[in-house]
């Protein structure tokens, strides 16, 4: 299954086009990082040569995988968390100022 730039295949996600050369394995999607964050989600975010359409698209690649795989989420990881630190992240990179908390008002 494809979304965008990123394509679920046997072996986990893999990055296609500019992304190409990402490759996770399907059992390194529950890797975390401290305050129970998904490690994935940040790093994609992190990633210079991605732009704000690639990470939503690896959000929908993500979470079809854990399905695809049939992974079980653990209790300790938190989707919410994770993403309000991938939006400041991707924020910060898209309008070169620094995001300070909250849920962005897109409206304003």
């Amino acid at each position: 299954m494809i979304f965008g730039n990123w394509e679920v295949t046997d072996f986990g996600i893999i990055g296609l086009g500019k992304l190409e050369g990402v490759k996770i394995n399907s059992d390194q999607l529950l890797d975390k990082r401290q305050e129970q964050l998904y490690d994935w989600l940040i790093h994609i975010a992190e990633k210079g040569n991605v732009t704000e359409l690639n990470v939503y698209e690896f959000n929908a690649a993500f979470v079809y995988a854990l399905s695809f795989f049939n992974i079980d989420i653990p209790s300790e990881l938190s989707f919410s968390k994770t993403f309000e630190k991938q939006i400041k992240i991707v924020f910060e990179k898209t309008h070169d100022i620094e995001f300070e908390g909250g849920l962005l008002d897109v409206d304003n």
